[in-house]
């Protein structure tokens, strides 16, 4: 049987949402998750792994034992509630991360653990009961990350998508409400309608991470490093010591994010982080079309047969005045096959090929992506 859906007061579930926004001052958008939840000494954000670490169990046994969950669980225990949370970026996107925890939150915020059960399972109340709370709290999470109130029906679905941080499919829905019910934008919602807030546009994840050019470069990488100097991420392999950026030549001393393990630097940095003009390669890491003079190239060959531009990135082994680089003057052994937008090594920080012919521009003058929006 349907379920019911007038059984809910959605109207008073999005007044909350924009209570708690008002509340605690959340006047810039997309939301960073993780200093939000800071501000809480009762509300404790544990990721699986961290929780499967202290108690010496797999990440299997704990969503069968304790989370019953694959993407976020809540604990109360006296006045504190612990969210669990899915942050394995290798399985989840960050949109269903963050939307995970906020979900958690909705539970929270609408009162949903007064009645001492610890835990929302299907064993613990009617299959009505927890369908019911389950679906007020996945509308709180959508109006607390993407409030209808502060979107107007110019807004498009990659624009709610990108200043929000929501997914493709719940940007779509939001739009669909907004430019069905012209009536809701006269509506007051005095929680929120004097608010100054600022949008910024941003990048998903995995158009912000470098791509492999190679087979063989997938396999030996080991996780990535931000930069904080061009806000860019660079690939980093096994084994290997020294980092320099690959977008400013900048050398790094910052933390190796594995695949999986990404949402935390994405989060905290998701307004800052920039996306890069790149060149698009095959897998031997040559670009078909030449930068130059934008001939058609064939699979084999290195230079272009209309102009002679070098048409794979390898570091030159060429230093650049301003930082510390590779001084032989000869191209590092393991830069042999450089990425599509690296203007420097990651090995030994020297500039590359496409850098060098002038096929990226400098990080300075490269028209950058995830800068703040005043109107959309």
């Amino acid at each position: 049987m349907d379920f019911d859906y007038s059984t809910i007061n959605f109207e008073h579930i999005r007044m909350i949402a924009y209570h708690c926004l008002s509340l605690f001052n959340v006047n810039k958008f997309p939301i960073r998750i993780l200093p939000f939840f800071n501000q809480f000494d009762n509300l404790i954000l544990i990721p699986y792994e961290k929780a499967v670490a202290s108690e010496n169990i797999s990440i299997a046994e704990l969503k069968n034992k304790v989370t019953h969950s694959d993407d976020a669980a809540t604990l109360k225990r006296a006045n504190r509630y612990f969210i669990f949370y899915n942050d394995n970026t290798f399985e989840k996107t960050t949109e269903r991360i963050r939307y995970s925890i906020i979900h958690e939150l909705g539970h929270i915020m609408l009162n949903h653990f007064q009645d001492d059960r610890t835990l929302l399972t299907r064993s613990a109340m009617s299959d009505d009961e927890y369908d019911k709370l389950e679906i007020e709290a996945n509308f709180f999470a959508a109006e607390f990350l993407s409030p209808k109130a502060l979107i107007t029906p110019s807004w498009s679905v990659n624009e709610i998508q990108s200043v929000f941080r929501v997914s493709e499919d719940s940007a779509t829905r939001t739009h669909h409400f907004i430019s069905q019910n012209l009536w809701f934008q006269n509506k007051i919602y005095s929680e929120i309608e004097n608010g100054n807030y600022d949008f910024y546009s941003s990048k998903k994840l995995d158009i912000l991470l470098p791509p492999c050019c190679t087979f063989g470069q997938y396999l030996s990488t080991k996780g990535f490093v931000f930069c904080k100097n061009c806000q860019s991420f660079t690939r980093v392999s096994k084994q290997q010591n020294a980092i320099f950026c690959c977008i400013c030549g900048k050398e790094i001393h910052e933390i190796c994010y594995c695949y999986d393990h990404l949402f935390t630097i994405y989060d905290l940095e998701v307004r800052n982080l920039k996306d890069y003009t790149s060149i698009q390669l095959n897998d031997s890491g040559k670009t078909l079309e030449c930068p130059r003079c934008h001939a058609t190239q064939k699979e084999d060959g290195e230079f272009c047969d209309v102009c002679g531009a070098y048409l794979i990135n390898r570091c030159t082994g060429h230093p650049e005045v301003g930082f510390t680089y590779n001084d032989l003057g000869t191209p590092c052994k393991e830069g042999k096959v450089l990425g599509g937008r690296s203007r420097y090594c990651r090995y030994c920080g020297c500039k590359s090929t496409f850098y060098e012919q002038g096929f990226l521009p400098s990080y300075t003058d490269d028209t950058v992506k995830g800068k703040k929006i005043h109107q959309i």
